[in-house]
């Protein structure tokens, strides 16, 4: 089959691992001379979009290029690769040299917009305070039209995001890209703008508009066949949106889903290490550091500083430690993120809490240093102004004695926030800082409040705290809901099949066989003391149903909202296990 058959089922085939085969052969074949580096190219992008590391040997085709168009194409894709190969001062360089030998003045532009790009996710870059003073500048204005500008508009809202500038200035940024519309899984224009402007809603206050999404994401990767590091980034970020929102169980269930496409990906690639945060963060909310430890050993991010990632690797070995009781490795993983972190400088806690974990380990051994780095990220927060990140804020300060006056601010500003397991630990420290205060009844009736939301999260940790204080206190808690003890796995295959799904479809959907799913689901009705689906059913959190669609004598869900508002003004509600929006109603990037 010659270059132009190739060319042509390469075409037809997308860019898909199929294409990077077809375009493997054309390669050998070779292609003339004048067409070495489209076919190189598109070899290039094919095989990237599955296997990153694989891809980097065939990322010099730029060299060949005729002209300044094709040189800045084929400049512009291999610095994709070798940013999502963990190599962004490979991708900053190659565009410099891009840059330099482009003399059509919107192809510089183009050039230098990539540039910008992975330059923001490199946290070392020398000239990182002269780029972001240039994009402050050079940020277009008004509305900004192409992908180029778009990109711009983009990545200037996410540098106000991680300087931690006002919100309402991120958000007034950030809407100028959000338009009828969103295409993440683009071949030609990257995942880049529609990735950042979903962290820079999250961060933001707009959860549900970034949970949508990010739920959108995953589709379209899933249609196009991407399943190696862009569905690995999908699912990490849907991980990560799960923690936050407080279901654990879902967190640590899914957590293998991104390791398992970033793994494809190639070994060590920021893909795999992005995900390393999801399953750790859930195991210590749920009790079990051990197993934290363990996921931290197999993928330890420590090694690979190059990246600003979320959560920031250092962070992520320093939380078991923490959860430990090692204090001082704790403190001095975070003060290394911390240090790297000002210089940079990346200063939003909330991007990167790392403050909050050491103004509460030193308030006994040095607290004056305590005090100074709570009262650092207060104000940080509250210059940003997001409601959550502040409720965090004044929760590490109350914890170096701000009296209870504090935890109640920062209660309520919790209350309404997606953050719940914030909001329920919050809940937890105004309680025993009730019962310091002789406030019997009080110290009783908060951390009794925090029980049941803590019991549907799966937070089985702060669970078993806060029911041993309110026994000290001499009342009695309720038991907990037998179905929240349920490893994971099984918990994966007993919500599906409470829901009614059959055996079959529960292993057509999962990488299980039909025997394993059978057993499985027999294996759940025995910790859950049910016999049936109805009973099953019954024995998950209302919380987990959506609105109007409790079983009998349930109690309704907490104290936390079932609806937010987007940031185009609509009602996006996000009960249950993911958030229900109609895309009809949704901004979209174009």
């Amino acid at each position: 089959m010659g270059v132009d058959r190739l060319g042509e089922a390469a075409r037809a085939a997308g860019l898909s691992a199929t294409a990077a085969r077809h375009l493997a052969r054309a390669v050998e074949e070779p292609p003339p001379a004048d067409r070495r580096c489209r076919v190189r190219l598109r070899y290039g992008q094919a095989l990237a979009l599955g296997q990153v590391a694989a891809a980097l040997p065939g990322c010099d085709a730029y060299r060949e290029a005729p002209d300044d168009a094709l040189r800045t194409e084929a400049a512009v894709a291999p610095a994709k690769t070798h940013g999502y190969a963990h190599q962004l001062g490979e991708s900053v360089r190659l565009l410099d040299a891009a840059i330099d030998r482009c003399a059509d003045p919107g192809l510089r532009r183009q050039a230098l917009a990539e540039q910008l790009l992975w330059a923001t996710w490199w946290v070392d870059d020398p000239l990182r305070a002269d780029r972001t003073r240039l994009l402050d500048r050079i940020a277009p204005s008004p509305a900004g039209d192409g992908v180029v500008e778009r990109l711009l508009i983009t990545l200037h809202a996410w540098s106000l995001v991680l300087r931690g500038r006002p919100r309402a200035e991120v958000l007034a940024s950030s809407r100028r890209v959000l338009r009828p519309g969103v295409v993440f899984a683009d071949a030609f224009t990257g995942m880049e703008i529609a990735t950042i402007t979903t962290f820079t809603q999250e961060y933001a206050g707009e959860a549900a508009v970034a949970d949508s999404l990010l739920d959108r994401a995953i589709g379209e990767f899933e249609r196009e066949g991407r399943h190696g590091t862009h569905l690995a980034f999908a699912h990490a970020n849907r991980g990560r949106a799960a923690l936050r929102c407080g279901r654990l169980s879902d967190a640590v269930a899914d957590a293998d889903i991104p390791l398992r496409p970033a793994a494809r990906s190639g070994n060590g690639t920021p893909a795999e290490w992005f995900a390393t945060g999801i399953p750790v963060e859930a195991y210590l909310a749920r009790g079990e550091p051990t197993r934290a430890e363990a996921v931290v050993s197999q993928h330890d991010p420590r090694h690979r500083q190059d990246h600003r990632v979320r959560p920031v690797p250092g962070i992520v070995p320093g939380s078991p430690a923490s959860a430990r009781d090692r204090s001082d490795e704790a403190i001095t993983a975070l003060r290394e993120v911390g240090r790297r972190l000002d210089a940079a400088p990346i200063t939003n806690p909330a991007v990167c809490p790392w403050r909050f974990e050491p103004a509460r380990a030193l308030r006994h051994s040095t607290p004056a240093e305590a005090r100074e780095i709570a009262a650092t990220a207060h104000d940080q927060a509250e210059v940003f102004g997001d409601p959550a990140t502040r409720g965090r804020a004044l929760r590490a300060v109350a914890a170096l004695g701000a009296g209870v006056g504090a935890l109640e601010e920062s209660a309520r500003l919790l209350r309404d926030a997606p953050d719940r397991l914030h909001y329920l630990h919050t809940l937890a420290d105004l309680g025993r800082a009730l019962a310091r205060s002789g406030h019997t009844s009080d110290a009783r009736r908060t951390p009794a409040e925090a029980l049941a939301p803590a019991d549907d999260c799966g937070a089985l940790a702060l669970r078993a705290d806060t029911a041993r204080r309110l026994t000290a206190l001499g009342t009695t808690p309720d038991r907990p809901r037998r179905v929240n003890a349920l490893s994971p796995r099984l918990r994966r295959v007993a919500e599906p099949a409470a829901e009614g799904r059959s055996e079959a479809e529960i292993a057509h959907g999962m990488p299980l066989s039909l025997e394993n799913v059978r057993d499985l689901v027999r294996e759940a009705h025995a910790a859950t003391g049910t016999t049936s689906r109805a009973e099953l059913r019954r024995a998950f959190p209302a919380a987990d149903r959506a609105p109007g669609d409790h079983a009998p004598g349930d109690r309704e869900p907490g104290r936390f909202p079932s609806t937010a508002t987007g940031a185009d003004g609509h009602s996006l509600r996000t009960a249950g296990r993911a958030s229900t929006v109609s895309f009809a109603t949704l901004p979209r990037l174009d």
